[in-house]
């Protein structure tokens, strides 16, 4: 049996999970934090967007074999499941409105739901697509990269086709906020079209912020690191009882940021202290969080472990439901 002072394994890295005091100013029991789905499926849930009335998820396969991307549709606590909507895994949506949105994902797969329909606007390229950003004005971004190589590629969408606009990064492009883009000790900031490299030696994996001189990212190696841009630099938060890896970030319109990473970490920035459940109400790793209907969603799975991939789903709510689910043709 696990506890939180236990050593986890994930895929080669050891990390010590650390004490957290039961109580504190840094813990919140509190009834809201929920576990919703946890190890359903046969795919890891990666990314959610809001799609409407409807929140909107996407998730793959993450295994060498068997490689698919599904949707999974959420109204309420009804979840349903489009299988095998393409033959790879999914790694990041968002769009510009309910019929109009990229999901992108392993071997430069792009999925475009239209008006009229969906559209494989795939590129050719070995890069798994990481993250996409729709700004609404008619250009969509795409970046990723090569894990084995660590190599990065920035993708962008002008006039209905994709163009490839940087290549073989010295760093794995992992998300793109509007005009922010970042990646391993790699980010940049588009200005006047063309890429600014803004140094920094941190592992960047989201981005997101309120405006461009209040973004913030999440990421690291081995622990949890955040950093926040202001006064044109990247400044170092404190992470304290975060402990492991982060992977997702929402900045709220009231200035809470709400962050998501490895063993279940689930947190949200109150002010000055960050509050986090007592005890963790899973060891499934969260891969994002999202806002919808007034509920946090945090979605993942077994995104680092071996064996089969199945999802999991957490939220912090007033509403403890269980997710209900059904196949989408039914």
């Amino acid at each position: 049996m696990r506890t939180v002072a236990s050593l986890l394994i994930f895929a080669g890295l050891v990390v010590s999970c650390g004490d957290k005091p039961e109580t504190g100013e840094t813990g919140e029991a509190g009834p809201d934090w929920h576990m919703v789905a946890e190890q359903v499926g046969d795919v890891a849930f990666l990314a959610a967007w809001s799609a409407g009335s409807r929140l909107l998820v996407v998730g793959g396969d993450l295994g060498a074999d068997d490689g698919h991307g599904d949707l999974v549709w959420i109204d309420g606590r009804e979840a349903c499941v489009e299988d095998r909507v393409v033959d790879q895994a999914l790694w990041w949506v968002h769009g510009s409105a309910e019929d109009d949105w990229y999901a992108v994902g392993a071997a430069g797969t792009i999925l475009h739901q239209t008006p009229t329909g969906r559209v494989d606007e795939s590129v050719a390229t070995e890069a798994t697509l990481f993250g996409v950003w729709d700004d609404g004005g008619g250009t969509v971004w795409a970046v990723g990269g090569i894990v084995e190589s660590n190599l990065g590629e920035i993708w962008r969408r002008q006039d209905g086709a994709w163009t490839q606009v940087a290549a073989d990064l010295d760093g794995m492009m992992f998300k793109v906020w509007d005009e922010w883009f970042v990646g391993v000790s790699k980010s940049f900031r588009l200005v006047d079209d063309a890429f600014e490299e803004i140094e920094t030696d941190m592992r960047m994996v989201t981005v997101r912020g309120r405006d461009t001189e209040d973004v913030w990212v999440v990421g690291g190696a081995s622990s949890s690191q955040i950093a926040k841009w202001s006064a044109g630099t990247w400044t170092d938060q404190d992470t304290t009882y975060l402990g492991h890896p982060l992977n997702g970030i929402w900045t709220a319109p009231d200035e809470t940021v709400w962050v998501a990473g490895n063993s279940g970490t689930m947190a949200y920035l109150d002010g000055s202290r960050w509050v986090i459940p007592d005890w963790p109400i899973t060891y499934q790793h969260f891969h994002s969080v999202w806002a919808h209907d007034s509920d946090i969603w945090f979605l993942g799975g077994n995104i680092l472990d071996a064996g089969e991939n199945f999802g999991s789903i957490g939220v912090y709510s007033e509403n403890d439901a269980q997710l209900t689910w059904s196949d989408c043709s039914e």
